[in-house]
């Protein structure tokens, strides 16, 4: 049925919907004013009419008015009356023999004459565009297309009186694709419309937006045309939200065409994944319904981006399953090469869906959000600690030169004597020199002209070392003290009071701990009565107003399409301008850091992995303290939501 639909069918299906909708109104005598109303004792009614109409008069190209549905020759019954009654019988028609409705039985009769009236119209309809079509060739028409209308079925018996023996459908094949086409469609769309006006009546303002968005078109167009569509997008995202809830189909039935081995994840109730075998000529079962509720919206998981990174996920679980036992070292190395690729496809998975989610946060709860991203943040991480640490052991295992008594020492990523004090010094001598991360800040805007940056002292137990991920230590003080120096060097800069400009932080630990203070002098963190500190690492729109910041999405974008992407580690923010890592080799305007809002949130995530915390503590017009508690490994599990 391809050849059958084209740009033309569809700006045919716009154009007719549109008058069919105006001549229900005007006949149906609705009132035209804003804030007039109409009482309806059955929408159902109507929209299943409406569908069928638009079914009829694009599918078959048959005029016709509202109060005068069309009626095929042999039938006292009109064409909607006939398809009402097969459909609501059509399970009957299927299984029964034909001569049970020879019977007689008043009722069977009735059912089959209207089946008969229904064949009868489609072989008078074959028959009328088969005459225009043949009329044309005989005459010596070049463009057989100029002999039929743009009407669906017109184009379906125009493809078939011209394709080859082989390939062309027999009348019956014809009337078969015919009924799917009137069923099928005129189903379907009517069910869609119906859901969509039902959920926007339960929902005023999903219902305002959805006017507004249309109105504000009209204005712009003049007139809703289909190059009005693209224009239309929350009305689409409506349309696509009420299909996922209540599909058309309930079930899709399929045969299995060989044996097939099905994967099923596991869930709350298996501890593990299970695999399911299906013989062959199995017949298979698909709940939509169950299907298409899933844990996010269909608009949210159809999102180019989230949808990108779905699929990064997945491909990468499908290579890793079916990647071969290994036995040897030269098999390991195979295997960390192929590692480090799967590392690279994903360097630009977090900009990518922050961006995606960003986007669909409007229709998203902000509970829903968070812990969305949390988990796939954690999944994220969770794959780079194994694949990094299992390089790492195999590069050690190569130099052979880890030693358990040096001052750095490590297993792998892990490394065993990791001094906290000596993390912050390796910042400190950064920030106190001329580099990467002083101009970074000298950059921004709000501290332009700045003398001076804040000094920053460390006290405490200075002495506290454990064993950790270093990466992830280096990442969240970093990115701490970068927030605590931006804050205390515009209160230095703006105040009309003095402010000695010192961040202090301040490192202790007990038998399972370790804990660290940074106290800053940036003037607070001053939030709304309805927020909250933690609203700051949100990624939902509603906690967090600054994610749909237009230069935060224009941020995303650029380092999702970068090059290199973003793999959220401190190499990226310190490396020296024009190297592989630095993260704005490829910024069309190097002299603007890029303010992506990503630090915080991913801050948070790497401390809570293992079961750390992350706290702030505000003192509205002098400074934050934010307080970070990091368990040993190996006292704790990593807080992964399963």
């Amino acid at each position: 049925m391809q050849p059958a639909f084209n740009a033309k069918t569809y700006d045919l299906v716009w154009t007719e919907t549109t008058k069919i909708y105006q001549d229900m109104v005007k006949t149906e005598n609705w009132p035209t004013s804003p804030g007039e109303r109409v009482s309806l004792e059955s929408f159902n009614k109507l929209t299943y009419k409406l569908g069928l109409y638009v079914i009829i008069a694009c599918g078959f190209g048959l005029p016709f008015r509202w109060a005068e549905p069309p009626k095929s020759t042999e039938g006292s019954k009109s064409v909607q009356d006939n398809i009402v009654t097969v459909e609501k019988w059509a399970l009957l028609l299927i299984m029964t023999p034909k001569w049970l409705f020879k019977l007689p039985f008043k009722k069977l009769q009735n059912i089959y004459e209207e089946y008969e009236s229904i064949k009868s119209f489609i072989r008078e309809e074959v028959a009328i565009r088969r005459s225009k079509i043949r009329e044309a060739v005989d005459m010596g028409e070049v463009d057989r297309e100029a002999a039929v209308q743009f009407d669906v079925f017109s184009r379906l018996v125009l493809a078939n009186e011209t394709a080859d023996s082989k390939s062309g459908l027999s009348d019956e094949e014809l009337i078969g694709n015919t009924f799917a086409l009137l069923f099928a469609g005129h189903d379907t769309t009517a069910s869609t419309v119906a859901a969509v006006v039902a959920l926007l009546a339960l929902h005023p303002s999903e219902q305002r937006k959805v006017h507004e968005e249309v109105m504000n078109v009209l204005r712009e167009d003049g007139a809703l045309t289909l190059s009005s569509y693209s224009k239309l997008t929350y009305t689409l995202y409506c349309f696509l939200e009420a299909s996922r809830m209540f599909p058309a189909g309930h079930v899709a039935i399929r045969t299995c065409l060989e044996d097939t081995v099905i994967d099923i994840p596991s869930t709350k109730e298996t501890a593990s994944p299970t695999r399911l075998v299906l013989p062959k000529n199995s017949e298979v079962i698909v709940d939509m319904v169950g299907l298409h509720m899933q844990g996010l919206p269909y608009v949210v998981v159809n999102e180019e981006h989230v949808l990108q990174v779905y699929n990064l996920y997945w491909t990468a679980f499908d290579k890793l399953r079916n990647y071969p036992r290994i036995h040897n070292m030269q098999d390991n190395e195979r295997f960390c090469e192929f590692l480090r690729e799967i590392l690279n496809e994903h360097a630009a998975a977090i900009p990518t869906l922050s961006l995606g989610l960003s986007i669909c946060s409007p229709h998203l709860e902000s509970d829903e959000l968070d812990s969305f991203m949390r988990r796939m943040l954690i999944s994220r991480i969770s794959r780079r600690v194994l694949a990094e640490h299992h390089l790492a052991l195999t590069e050690d295992l190569a130099n052979k030169e880890t030693s358990v008594d040096s001052q750095d020492a490590n297993v792998g990523i892990i490394f065993t004597k990791l001094n906290v004090k000596r993390c912050f010094d390796k910042f400190i001598r950064l920030l106190s020199s001329d580099g990467t991360l002083t101009d970074r800040l000298r950059r921004d805007s709000l501290l332009q002209g700045t003398d001076k940056l804040p000094e920053i002292i460390v006290d405490g137990d200075l002495n506290t070392s454990f064993s950790y991920i270093r990466e992830h230590l280096e990442y969240v003080i970093l990115e701490l003290l970068l927030n605590a120096l931006r804050a205390t060097a515009i209160q230095m800069k703006e105040s009309s009071f003095s402010i000695p400009g010192v961040i202090r932080a301040t490192i202790s630990s007990d038998e399972d701990d370790v804990y660290i203070r940074i106290s800053d002098q940036g003037g607070g963190l001053m939030l709304t009565e309805t927020q909250t500190p933690a609203d700051l690492y949100s990624f939902s729109h509603h906690r967090n107003t600054t994610r749909m910041r237009d230069d935060r999405l224009v941020a995303l974008q650029h380092f999702s399409q970068r090059k290199g992407g973003l793999w959220g580690k401190v190499q990226e923010r310190i490396a020296t301008p024009g190297s592989e890592d630095q993260v704005n080799e490829d910024s069309k305007d190097e002299d603007k850091p890029q303010p992506m809002g990503m630090g915080l949130p991913l801050s948070n995530i790497h401390v809570t992995y293992f079961g750390g915390t992350l706290e702030l503590l505000s003192m509205d017009g002098w400074g934050t303290d934010v307080y970070v508690r990091l368990p040993r490994l190996g006292t704790n599990l990593e807080g992964i939501e399963v």
